[in-house]
């Protein structure tokens, strides 16, 4: 399996739009902390979101926040800790 590690969502968009053409298969793949639930996935590339981290837009009085997709919980937390 290879795997793909793209910087920008225009980058996601790309691989995705590229596999579909192509007709391969993928599995995207945050920060891989839940990969052993459910079942197995067999696909023939991994497209990695790590690269793709950080807290779009945070709006502490509204309780809304937006995080792109490679965000790690913890980092997400003392974010929400600074704001009680």
């Amino acid at each position: 399996m290879g795997s793909i590690a793209p910087s920008t969502s225009e980058e996601v968009a790309e691989v995705i739009g590229s596999a579909l053409e192509q007709g391969t298969s993928i599995e995207i793949v945050c920060n891989g902390t839940k990969r052993n639930y459910g079942r197995p996935v067999n696909a023939e590339q991994e497209l990695l979101m790590n690269n793709l981290a950080g807290i779009i837009n945070y709006e502490p009085r509204e309780l809304f926040v937006q995080c792109r997709p490679g965000t790690k919980i913890s980092s997400l937390c003392e974010t929400l800790d600074q704001n009680n």
